[in-house]
């Protein structure tokens, strides 16, 4: 299975070099990120919604998706793209997402 932790870019990791020392406060850093993008997300996203997003994989730039489920906690596109990566998410429906899943 997937670790989404795993995949985060290191461009979106802002505060990486405060844990350059400690691999695990790093990791336990952005799992805390990664479970707050999910539950608000969950809460918020409906199918058919138009996300802006990073898939987690090398090089990936944001593009527009739309929303069609979750594959555990990775989105699903309509298209059937299931590495999205939640706490990359900036836009829904044109409107910026109001919540800063990197604040400490």
């Amino acid at each position: 299975m997937k670790n989404p932790v795993d995949h985060l870019p290191a461009s979106e990791m802002g505060d990486i070099d405060l844990y350059k020392n400690d691999r695990d406060a790093w990791r336990t850093k952005k799992l805390e990120r990664h479970e707050k993008a999910v539950a608000y997300l969950k809460s918020v996203l409906k199918v058919g919604d138009r996300i802006y997003a990073t898939r987690g994989e090398c090089c990936a730039t944001p593009q527009t998706y739309t929303f069609d489920g979750w594959d555990g906690e990775w989105i699903v596109s309509k298209s059937g793209i299931n590495t999205i990566i939640p706490a990359s998410v900036r836009l829904i429906n044109r409107k910026v997402v109001e919540v800063n899943f990197y604040e400490s």
